[in-house]
């Protein structure tokens, strides 16, 4: 098991994995399916769309996973690749977000082959759909817009009239597997790691807020089923002496899902996660 969770991803013979090996690009697409396992593929394709490797002759259907631009894409810090979510503590994407948005889109990228903007699409309303709809019909050159969504319903006819729609939802169970198995195997290596081992891992996760959300939200089910084996396999005083610790990593995570809600620090509440964690399981 690695010191942390790897976000890279098997996608041989996706639809993305497709597109990205015909080279024939739209400006605008909108992946459909559940959102645990649509996120990781857009940022994938993101990845590959930049990739120096395949551009320059690698291979074509997949990013390389080591060039500076897909390191720089995994760590959260390609300055060609915006993730573009409701601002903290709101529900909906501002219109003020679409217009910074749009300018933005329209000014020379100096990095990467595109300039990609990922958007919640569940999180436009009609006002800031219809402002979207503006770049959509104008799209500058070499910028892809990958807007997600759970289902069609999520979206204004005349934004999804703009996308090419690809439907995901098969590899749902897949990617939900994947990403248990990690999470799981990732709380199971604590009292293996060192402590300035686990302080590393916030490294990986430093500015992609969205990403280690998710995963906390997976280790947050882990550590629920962890806890209910132990009570279906163990006399009771036995089983609540196994659970306890479980039972307070299990409310570290969830503090640390509301700090990162509330927008504090993302890497102090990383870093205070993972030595709690440690004293608890290890």
């Amino acid at each position: 098991m690695s010191d942390f969770p790897e976000k890279r991803i098997e996608m041989t013979g996706s639809p993305l994995a497709k597109i990205l090996a015909t080279g024939q690009i739209s400006h605008a697409y909108l992946l459909i399916g559940d959102e645990m396992a649509v996120l990781p593929q857009a940022f994938w394709f993101a990845r590959g769309l930049n990739c120096e490797t395949r551009l320059s002759g690698g291979a074509q259907d997949r990013p390389c996973e080591a060039c500076p631009s897909c390191r720089k894409a995994l760590h959260g810090n390609h300055s060609a690749i915006h993730h573009i979510t409701a601002a903290s503590g709101r529900q909906y994407i501002s219109i003020e977000q679409i217009r910074n948005m749009q300018q933005q889109a329209y000014l020379s990228h100096i990095e990467g082959e595109y300039q990609i903007f990922l958007l919640a699409a569940r999180q436009l309303r009609k006002e800031s759909a219809n402002s979207l709809l503006k770049v959509l019909e104008e799209p500058p050159a070499q910028t892809v817009f990958l807007l997600y969504a759970q289902k069609d319903l999520d979206i204004l006819p005349t934004v999804l009239s703009r996308c090419q729609i690809i439907r995901l939802q098969e590899k749902s169970a897949l990617f939900r597997k994947e990403i248990l198995t990690r999470a799981g195997g990732w709380l199971e290596d604590f009292p293996n790691l060192s402590g300035d081992k686990l302080l590393s891992w916030g490294d990986k996760w430093d500015k992609d807020r969205q990403g280690v959300r998710e995963f906390l939200l997976t280790a947050l089910q882990c550590s629920h089923s962890t806890i209910l084996k132990i009570a279906r396999e163990n006399p009771p005083q036995q089983a609540a002496a196994l659970m306890r610790p479980w039972l307070e990593a299990t409310a570290v995570i969830e503090e640390t899902i509301e700090g990162l809600d509330k927008n504090v620090n993302q890497r102090l509440l990383l870093d205070v996660l993972v030595l709690k964690l440690k004293k608890l399981l290890g």
